[in-house]
């Protein structure tokens, strides 16, 4: 991995990290890559083995577990903090992500990603 695409990769990964619920659309995440959007899509998706949006909503749906995790907020404040306009998109993305629905993982915090088969602790 070269340095500079290295560094463009991470800072992209930071500023989803950091700003969950803003606008992360490819537009958007080329413009912190400081790249056009179709020369970052290729880039950042040969680099990390995902897409943008296969990033974005990965990232997003982490924060949304850990805030459920160690939070005591109401679920229903979650979405909107993660980029979702309501709750019932928000509970089928995080369902199909998590493989709980976010009242079922607040009570029982364990994190099994479909795609890696193992489980993930979020508390670590």
């Amino acid at each position: 991995m070269s340095s500079h695409s290295e560094r463009r990769i991470l800072r992209v990964l930071a500023h989803i990290h950091d700003n969950p619920g803003d606008d992360l659309s490819l537009d958007s995440l080329a413009d912190v890559a400081a790249m056009s959007r179709f020369h970052w899509h290729r880039v950042f998706q040969a680099m990390t083995g995902e897409t943008c949006a296969q990033a974005v909503r990965r990232l997003r749906m982490y924060r949304a577990a850990r805030w459920l995790d160690r939070t005591d907020w109401p679920i229903t404040r979650i979405p909107a903090k993660v980029g979702y306009a309501n709750t019932t998109s928000f509970s089928r993305a995080f369902g199909e992500m998590v493989g709980c629905s976010p009242v079922s993982f607040r009570k029982n915090p364990v994190f099994i990603p479909k795609t890696a088969g193992k489980t993930q602790d979020v508390r670590s």
